[in-house]
């Protein structure tokens, strides 16, 4: 419409269906698919259109695949509708992207749901397509009659209104509708998810930018964050337990080497960010939680594995009760289970190698489901390459745990082996 913004190209539009992921650009809009009830032999009565099932509108963009990015692998399909015409499509290449629109405020069904239609033609050998005639129409705008045309008539039905406004399309590649050969069906309609493209993780290089934090805090707080360098204050405000903050750092480009957090004035942590020790998501550091993490010249911070942060000193586990069988890890090979508690409470934890140097509290007391232990160095060092225990009761053991802990397989928040989760990992400073 006149007066209208023209449309911004949105490149790198992630879109996932049955022929695989693509990335493409918009360029301009061209369509408003409306819903629709069709019958092939009775008008619709406007009555009917209350019954339209939920089905949205979609307002639809030209498209073109991404600078740089894999091409769309041509295939043919077997395409079979109400017609009865079944017969092979060449599918050439995605030609619109179909995005639900809000109506005049009539909401949204489905504001995940995208089309994308890609273009076709008859494949080789295949049958002419036959006209259908009389096919009846009804929607918000009125009822009206259509019919389609077949291969020897729909070269005469060329609809130009897709090129009418070349300065739009800078793409010499051939993405305009000029290439009609001819076919009564020149697009295919495909239910497609679009999606965003993931920035690519790596490590920490040249100090940290920026960082997200979650507060875990037991009760609300003004926490300020100071950079070491140059003690700029990067941020300070009140937040609650389980929120989340951000900041940049102002000490070029960077937030310096250390960062010291406060709360209520008291100093809480401190974090490196030079990038020469661990930092990146899942990292804990007194009350709070890297979620999020940027570097220099790393950008987007892979979060890491628990062993990253060093060998664990402590391990703190909670038990379940559970069999063998509800064993979920990544230790293949190296864990082991046998027994079952069968749900039994209260147990006692017991270990059974190198127990004069590893510690399990509680060590006499019983628990029961859902209560944690935690299995430590006696020393405070780090712990030896396997931890043995036994879940018992009344002295008869019901079921005996072998775990892996020198970090040559990496242990999880979650990770369960048989009767016991993985609830917290404490790394040797």
């Amino acid at each position: 419409m006149k007066g209208e913004p023209k449309h911004q190209t949105v490149t790198g539009n992630l879109v996932t269906n049955q022929f695989g992921d693509i990335l493409l650009d918009t360029k301009k809009p061209n369509r408003l698919l409306v819903p629709s009830l069709k019958d092939l032999d009775n008008p619709i009565p406007d009555t009917a259109l209350l019954d339209i099932f939920p089905i949205d509108h979609f307002k639809c963009y030209d498209v073109k695949v991404t600078k740089g990015t894999p091409p769309f692998e041509q295939r043919e399909v077997l395409v079979v509708d109400q017609f009865n015409q079944p017969a092979l499509y060449q599918v050439e290449k995605p030609k619109r992207l179909c995005t639900p629109v809000d109506k005049n405020e009539e909401g949204l069904a489905n504001a995940a749901g995208h089309l994308l239609y890609y273009e076709v033609k008859l494949a080789d050998g295949q049958a002419k397509q036959d006209a259908v005639d009389g096919i009846h129409i009804n929607n918000q705008f009125g009822p009206l009659q259509l019919h389609t045309p077949s291969d020897d008539d729909s070269s005469d039905d060329d609809d130009s209104s897709d090129d009418d406004d070349s300065s739009d399309d800078d793409d010499s590649s051939g993405d305009d509708d000029s290439s009609d050969d001819g076919s009564a069906v020149e697009e295919l309609c495909v239910p497609s998810a679009k999606g965003t493209v993931t920035e690519p993780c790596g490590k920490c290089e040249g100090k940290v930018t920026e960082l997200t934090l979650a507060y875990r805090g037991s009760s609300s707080a003004l926490i300020e964050v100071e950079q070491k360098k140059d003690k700029d204050v990067v941020f300070s405000g009140t937040v609650t337990p389980g929120g989340t903050f951000s900041f940049v750092g102002t000490y070029k480009g960077t937030l310096g080497t250390e960062i010291k957090i406060f709360v209520n004035g008291v100093e809480n942590t401190a974090l490196h960010t030079s990038c020469s020790k661990p930092i990146g998501p899942s990292v804990i550091s007194g009350d709070f939680e890297v979620i999020e993490g940027h570097s220099k010249k790393g950008g987007l911070i892979c979060p890491l594995g628990l062993c990253d942060l060093g060998k664990p000193k402590a391990l703190v586990f909670a038990y379940t009760g559970e069999s063998c069988s509800a064993s979920t890890n990544t230790q293949e090979g190296k864990a082991q289970c046998s027994g079952d508690p069968n749900s039994a409470e209260p147990v006692q934890i017991v270990i059974t190698k190198d127990a004069s140097k590893i510690l399990v509290s509680p060590t006499t007391q019983t628990i029961t489901i859902g209560d944690t232990f935690t299995v430590t160095e006696k020393d405070g060092g780090k712990l030896k390459a396997e931890a043995k225990f036994d879940i018992r009761q009344g002295g008869s053991t019901l079921q005996s745990l072998a775990i892996h802990t020198s970090c040559s397989k990496d242990l999880h928040i979650g990770d369960q082996f048989g009767g016991v989760t993985l609830e917290q990992f404490v790394p040797k400073d």
